[in-house]
């Protein structure tokens, strides 16, 4: 894999309430769906008054019993040696808390309930992903908005709604595997851009989020056409399924992007060729939209827990 496997990371946020009370609060990166882990700590009475920096020290366990900081404690240097046990602590809360990955149970599938929003921004549409040593992704933009636009101003988008990701990028492939077969690459389950313990659906497991949800007909084998009402419907932000599938529209292959607030598109890990399945969900429907199309658009990515 020439692609680094990226993992979700959590900001550790240590806020004083009151005395010697300390919550630990942690906030997911994407901002749509914000978690909240609530983990007290007791500040040590003994040793002289701490700063804001011995009591960091202390929690990352850098403190001896009086409150000074004990170097051999830690390794190489000061700086160093704390950043790597705040994240050691950060990890092992996430474990503690079930991954503090908003998810929604459907069937017997768990899905996250937002779109990732992982990668360095490109600077427009029509800057294409070039960099296989890192993951690379566009902001969602008004629907019009031409390649040449700089797409940096839509930062926030990606907060709300998610990156937008070429197919090869969602899952961490070489970008070449956009106009080639790369099925020799995907695994089952393929992790993509997906936190550990998540990976991207495939198709028969889109097919299965469909059927689970449809009252009517829902023909797996459908291509280019809309099916299995009202599934699209419970889907959306606000659907009775808890999934949220947020419209946050698509990057085409000529550089611009469309349907913001109207349409949102989602990658399955399946090729077809030199094509992979998809999922659309439109405002105005009420059913689930299956096609196979090219890897160089910029759709968004949702994931499924292993």
């Amino acid at each position: 894999m020439n692609k680094k496997t990226i993992k979700a990371k959590f900001k550790l946020v240590l806020i004083k309430i009151s005395g010697n009370i300390i919550s630990a609060v942690i906030f997911t990166l994407a901002a749509v769906m914000t978690v909240y882990v609530y983990a007290a700590f007791q500040e040590p009475s003994v040793g002289p008054a701490s700063s804001d920096q011995d009591f960091t020290q202390n929690i990352l366990g850098a403190n001896d019993g009086n409150n000074d900081f004990d170097s051999s404690a830690v390794v190489a240097n000061t700086d160093g040696s704390i950043i790597e046990r705040q994240q050691y602590l950060e990890d092992q809360i996430f474990e503690i808390c079930g991954g503090g990955i908003p998810t929604v149970l459907i069937g017997s599938q768990t899905w996250m309930q937002y779109n990732m929003n992982v990668g360095t921004q490109l600077a427009n549409g029509n800057t294409a992903p070039s960099n296989d040593s890192i993951i690379e992704k566009w902001c969602p933009a008004p629907t019009g908005t031409a390649g040449t636009v700089d797409n940096l101003q839509y930062a926030a988008n990606c907060t709300t709604d998610g990156g937008l990701y070429q197919w090869a990028e969602a899952m961490a492939l070489p970008n070449t595997c956009n106009s080639t077969t790369c099925v020799g690459s995907v695994n089952t389950p393929h992790q993509g851009i997906c936190p550990s313990g998540f990976h991207i659906p495939t198709d028969v497991e889109l097919d299965t989020l469909d059927r689970y949800l449809a009252t009517g007909t829902c023909n797996a084998a459908r291509s280019n056409a809309w099916d299995c009402d009202p599934a699209g419907t419970k889907l959306k932000v606000g659907g009775t399924s808890g999934f949220e599938g947020l419209l946050a529209g698509f990057r085409d292959t000529d550089g611009s992007f469309n349907n913001r607030g109207v349409y949102t598109f989602l990658w399955s890990s399946t090729e077809s060729g030199t094509s992979a399945w998809r999922r659309d969900l439109y405002s105005g429907y009420s059913t689930v939209y299956r096609y196979a199309g090219a890897k160089a658009y910029g759709f968004s990515v949702r994931c499924l827990k292993n």
